[in-house]
Formats: structure tokens, sequence, C-alpha cells
């Protein structure tokens, strides 16, 4: 008779299990179905927030490219200032002529270069 039982019994144990494995799901299936909601909320507010962000980053890059874009011209609008006054000089010079004249350059040249902070 004894032989009998054990298939009996293994077959009654992993009947059990199955339903123990399928009571442990049922009582974390609200669980993992209300993380699932959770996170999807996260997402969907993280979505428009790092739109928003991306631009606001994109915006602050054009600003830095047109600033520089702008220093870059008025550095180039003082060397060409400063070419002009190099061949005066180099004309004044060749000619033999040294008249005090007021050159341009030193009236309309401004320090473009960007200030340094010190930090102390």
């Amino acid at each position: 008779m004894g032989q009998f039982l054990g298939p009996l019994d293994s077959t009654l144990d992993g009947v059990v299990g199955g339903v123990n494995d399928f009571l442990a799901f049922k009582q974390a299936l609200p669980v993992a179905l209300d993380f699932l909601a959770a996170s999807g909320w996260a997402l969907l507010v993280s979505f428009p927030l790092a739109v928003l962000a991306a631009g606001i980053s994109a915006g602050t890059r054009y600003a830095v490219a047109r600033r520089r874009t702008a220093d870059f011209e008025k550095y180039r609008a003082t060397v060409d200032l400063l070419k002009v006054e190099l061949e005066q000089v180099k004309r004044q010079i060749s000619s033999g002529n040294s008249v005090d004249t007021e050159l341009p350059a030193l009236v309309e040249v401004t320090d473009v270069r960007p200030r340094l902070m010190h930090r102390g």
C-alpha cells in the first residue's frame, strides 16, 4: 500500500505548492500594479520636464554662441582698426612726418576681453 501512496503524496505536494504559488502571486499582484501605475505617472511627468530642460539648454547654448560671435566681431573690428592705424603710422614714418596727430584707434578702441573674476 505504501508504494501507491508515494506518488499520491508527491502529486498532492505539487498541487499544494502550485496553490501556494498562485496565492502568493495573487497577493503580490496589487502591489506590482500599484508600482507600475506609479512608475507610469512618473514617466508621464518626467517626459515634458525632459523636453523643457532640453529646450532651455538649447536656448542657453544659442545665447552663448551669439555672445561669442558678437565678441569675435568686436575683436575683428578692433584688429581692422589697428591695421588701418598701423598703415597710417607706416606712411608717416616713411614720409618723414612726425606730426602729432590723434590716431582713430586711440579714441575708438575699447577693451572687449571678458572680465575675469578673482576669488579670494
